[in-house]
């Protein structure tokens, strides 16, 4: 693909051999559904949970990923990876990868923490227009 084109559609991945995360994380329910909405089948070759599992098979010559570009820096620096960005169809909203809120089990939040919660729960359900 790096060969190709600057940039590249999610149908062009169709029948790739594709590295990926665990079915049971939530990056992968979402990768799943993009590629769904897109009508695109991959062959799924390997799946792991973490990205340093996904770059390495990549490296390996396993297939490709779809992968955060801030977690390719080091591997694009060396030249082990080609990074390829994905391209925004019609005005489709960027991929984005689902995070989760992690606190200390039993632990009081200040108001502060609290209010930066809801903001990016609201944010995440595109609600938040513009910030204060």
């Amino acid at each position: 693909f790096a060969q190709r084109t600057p940039a590249i559609g999610p149908r062009e991945l169709a029948g790739a051999a594709f590295v990926t995360f665990d079915r049971g994380l939530p990056v992968r329910r979402e990768l799943d559904r993009y590629l769904r909405r897109h009508g695109v089948d991959v062959d799924v070759v390997a799946e792991f949970d973490t990205i340093e599992n996904i770059k390495q098979a990549v490296e390996d010559g396993a297939g490709v990923a779809i992968l955060p570009e801030s977690t390719l820096r080091r591997e694009v620096e060396r030249q082990t990876l080609v990074a390829v960005p994905l391209d925004k169809l019609d005005g489709e909203a960027a991929f984005v990868r689902p995070l989760s809120i992690v606190h200390r089990r039993r632990r009081r939040l200040n108001p502060a923490v609290k209010q930066f919660i809801r903001l990016l729960r609201l944010d995440g359900a595109g609600q938040t227009g513009d910030a204060p």
